[in-house]
């Protein structure tokens, strides 16, 4: 809620410009601030009809012959505002609305896109690293092949070392 009082080269017109916010509660707030005024006699109609209107606090929503008036209400309001009906409001609400809905499904989609990226690098290096460790145990066990045969190749040895160390060492 904003208020803005309207000068002139005189100073103080007597108006005041009450803002509201640019949506549909704001509207709605308008709305029962006039019906407000109107119920105790202090609307629009009340205004023009009044003989002294310096007495009371007058109120009521800005519309299309007080936007087109040529005073400082009519010059502030073109100035700081736009002459909308609801259907043009709703049609701009839509159009955003419209737009937003489009950003935001192209967002999804993105993140969609990217996602399958994530999930297309992460098989790929998963089947890299479960061919890593394949060739890991492959390597452990072909190492461990040959430290067997080393073994048995190393024990027969010993044998035959020391059944020539006997041979040899044996009384003729």
């Amino acid at each position: 809620l904003r208020v803005q009082p309207l000068w002139n080269y005189r100073g103080h017109t007597g108006y005041v410009i009450v803002e509201f916010k640019n949506d549909w509660i704001g509207l709605s707030d308008a709305l029962r601030f006039e019906k407000d005024y109107e119920a105790i006699r202090q609307g629009k109609s009340d205004y023009f009809r009044a003989e002294e209107r310096r007495v009371k606090l007058y109120c009521w929503e800005a519309r299309d012959e007080d936007y087109n008036l040529r005073n400082v209400v009519g010059d502030y309001l073109r100035k700081n505002s736009d002459l909308k009906t609801i259907i043009g409001y709703q049609e701009d609400e839509d159009i955003k609305n419209g737009k937003l809905v489009a950003d935001l499904s192209n967002t999804v989609e993105a993140q969609d896109m990217r996602l399958k990226e994530m999930e297309t690098k992460y098989k790929k290096n998963l089947i890299s690293f479960n061919t890593l460790i394949t060739e890991k145990e492959e390597m452990v066990k072909s190492f461990n092949e040959g430290i067997y045969r080393f073994f048995i190749i190393l024990q027969a040895l010993t044998i035959f070392v020391r059944d020539f160390a006997d041979y040899i060492n044996e009384p003729t």
